[in-house]
């Protein structure tokens, strides 16, 4: 499977010597994501189509300009 960049749908990645995996929420899961994300950061408004007070399924229709990933940690500390 590939991911929205067109790379691999779960990449790993190394970080302060803790590993994560990476997976793009589905359009589904995008658009709650990014309605809160405009609540807490108005600032980054501008950059949507979407009002602020639209419901999550417009945020979810602009999920191709702003992609949401879920980073999951492989081991803990």
């Amino acid at each position: 499977m590939k991911g929205h960049d067109g790379g691999p749908e779960n990449a790993m990645t190394e970080r302060q010597g803790r590993r994560f995996t990476t997976r793009e929420a589905s359009p589904d899961e995008v658009g709650p994501v990014l309605k809160r994300y405009v609540a807490v950061a108005p600032l980054v408004l501008p950059y949507f189509t979407a009002a602020a007070d639209d419901p999550p399924a417009a945020f979810a229709a602009e999920a191709d300009r702003h992609p949401v990933f879920e980073l999951t940690m492989l081991d803990r500390p």
